[in-house]
């Protein structure tokens, strides 16, 4: 009963790693968000193919690394997103962004995109697009996007064909050095159509990358680690990507069996 225990918590834990430049995926960028949930930034092609895995199991190798964070500086508020009804038949798309640099905004409406085989964005068909520039704004409400749903099949407006990469609408947001793209989906339900955030890619010195959030880290900048008490939360753990432990405790955890140091899940 003992031993079935212990290999069932071994095989729940999640691997334990410290937010890190990797080298084997070439500079890979974390960037932490103002006012926004952070978010860590993994090579796409490695994201993809993690999503068409099962979840994974323990890894009894557990790596601690170091990392210098990065500030992203633009960026969508996630949870303004809002797909206000104007009339009858006319929608408007609204969020809120930051920039503290000069961006060109384009909004692709139904599209279609090309990529080539490091995930690059080549090109964007779409049956509606519009491009808008602002200078640094913060907390800029945009609202300057509409459409007439009569001209749309409402089963288009839905996310249905990840192969053929086609999207409801995409959102790029371009500045000098980086392009970000957001992809979503409108979810129809019977008495509104809501807006919400399928996946968000970042392109970089020829590079593409998958940004996701970073749970726990932003709420509380001073909280203590779940294990000692004591110091101040600085790893995160993945692939649950939950910020929880301190480097001291991480790196006490590499050093030891994981039959003998299990962590408890909640």
């Amino acid at each position: 009963m003992g031993n079935n225990q212990n290999n069932n918590n071994a095989a729940n834990h999640q691997s334990v790693q410290h937010l890190t430049n990797d080298p084997n995926y070439q500079q890979v960028l974390r960037d932490l968000y103002q006012n926004n949930p952070q978010q860590i930034v993994q090579d796409f092609p490695q994201y993809l193919q993690n999503q068409d895995q099962h979840p994974a199991r323990f890894k009894h190798n557990v790596e601690v690394k170091k990392v210098v964070p990065k500030q992203n500086n633009t960026y969508i508020k996630k949870d303004s997103f809002k797909l206000a009804q104007i009339d009858a038949s006319t929608y408007q798309i609204e969020f809120v962004f930051e920039c503290l640099e000069p961006v060109t905004l384009k909004i692709h409406l139904l599209a279609v995109e090309t990529i080539n085989n490091e995930f690059i964005t080549q090109k964007i068909t779409a049956y509606q697009s519009k491009t808008y520039h602002f200078e640094p704004v913060s907390a800029y409400k945009f609202d300057q996007f509409q459409f007439d749903i009569r001209q749309i099949k409402l089963e288009d407006l839905e996310y249905t064909n990840q192969e053929k990469r086609q999207y409801p609408l995409i959102i790029e947001m371009e500045t000098q050095e980086k392009a970000l793209f957001q992809y979503c989906f409108f979810k129809l339900n019977q008495n509104e159509i809501q807006l919400q955030t399928l996946e968000i890619k970042m392109q970089k010195n020829g590079k593409a990358f998958s940004v996701r959030d970073v749970y726990g880290g932003q709420e509380d900048q001073d909280k203590d680690c779940v294990i000692c008490l004591s110091n101040k939360v600085n790893t995160l753990i993945l692939p649950c990507k939950h910020m929880s432990l301190c480097q001291t405790c991480c790196q006490g955890l590499k050093e030891r069996k994981i039959e003998q140091a299990a962590l408890e899940q909640q």
